[in-house]
């Protein structure tokens, strides 16, 4: 992925050198004395939703300015605060590597912060420094946003031991609590740039589909390294959680009636035995079915950009997609 790593280095340098100055330049300098709101800020992750939102502005000819910078601390301060509200509901110990808000400084701080960060994202929106229009599009993408995250936070409950759901309520959730962030975060960069409706279309698919594939994906991967034995926090939240996803549905479609006992058996509180779960639904053939969804998002999002010009902006929004492609083989 040269070219997309190329920029999102960019950003990340970008973001550091002027996170803090933009922080105070709008009044919430006194949140610096904060230790949470602080660790948020020193390590905001990989930055790929932001770099998607550089890439489509530059895209359309776009030259960089301060307002790409500013949006690339909206979103991350959206990702930390969902990230906060995630790991209170899961009870989340580690995330990136590093004690979660909630673990190290408690239940209220966490829950106080995730709230503020959404606060100090609509103060952000406030000042950037562009034209009505614009800046009424910026919150109004981002406020339908949050309200879909919103709802497919609260929509996962239907997750819960619930082995029978359909394919299509698991992706009416994973659509609103990972795609709709994807999407969101590729058409802030069409608001910035001014492109037509149809440049604005393509990449909020791209974005829309990419961010299907990547959450589905990450359950695959999560059940590959536990029949491999590897470590997956993350997954045996799921499990403990009996959160079905997309390979347990595959699994319970298609299995036997012995295999869809165990799988009644654990998911409805019955059985513990969280090893024979595993074992169905790691088998070859659902983790297969599996790599097919994904690869057919990854399809759909690279189709959707191919309308647009030819330049490493473009190229980096593929090679985004390609390394997905070596992650399913």
């Amino acid at each position: 992925m040269k070219s997309f790593n190329v920029i999102n280095k960019k950003v990340k340098e970008t973001y550091e050198s002027q996170v803090f100055e933009i922080i105070a330049n709008v009044d919430l300098k006194k949140f610096m004395s904060i230790p949470e709101f602080m660790q948020v800020i020193k390590y905001p992750g990989k930055m790929i939703r932001s770099t998607f939102t550089y890439i489509t502005a530059n895209l359309a000819g776009k030259e960089y300015d301060s307002r790409l910078t500013e949006l690339t601390i909206i979103i991350e301060l959206i990702q930390a605060a969902s990230l906060i509200h995630d790991d209170i509901i899961d009870n989340g110990v580690y995330r990136r590597g590093r004690k979660t808000i909630v673990n190290e400084y408690g239940l209220p701080s966490a829950l106080l912060l995730g709230d503020c960060l959404i606060f100090i994202v609509m103060r952000l929106i406030g000042e950037i420094k562009t034209g009505e229009v614009q800046k009424k599009e910026i919150l109004n993408s981002i406020s339908s946003c949050l309200l879909h995250m919103y709802e497919g936070q609260k929509s996962e409950s239907i997750l819960e031991g619930n082995y029978t759901i359909s394919e299509l309520e698991y992706f009416h959730v994973i659509s609103n609590k990972t795609s709709i962030f994807y999407s969101m975060a590729c058409e802030l960069g069409t608001i910035i740039a001014g492109v037509s409706e149809n440049y604005r279309a393509a990449v909020v698919s791209y974005g829309y589909n990419l961010g299907l594939a990547y959450q589905i994906l990450d359950d695959l991967k999560s059940v590959i390294y536990l029949r491999n034995e590897e470590t997956d926090k993350t997954y045996q939240t799921d499990l403990e959680r009996r959160l079905v996803t997309l390979p347990t549905i595959v699994a319970y479609k298609i299995g036997d009636a012995h295999q869809k006992e165990i799988i009644q058996n654990f998911y409805s509180g019955k059985s513990s035995n969280k090893e024979l779960v595993i074992e169905i639904i790691s088998q070859d053939i659902i983790l297969s079915e599996v790599k097919d969804k994904i690869v057919y998002y990854i399809k759909k999002a690279k189709a959707d950009i191919k309308v647009l010009r030819n330049n490493e902006y473009k190229i980096a929004l593929q090679e985004y997609c390609d390394c997905l492609l070596e992650e399913v083989q």
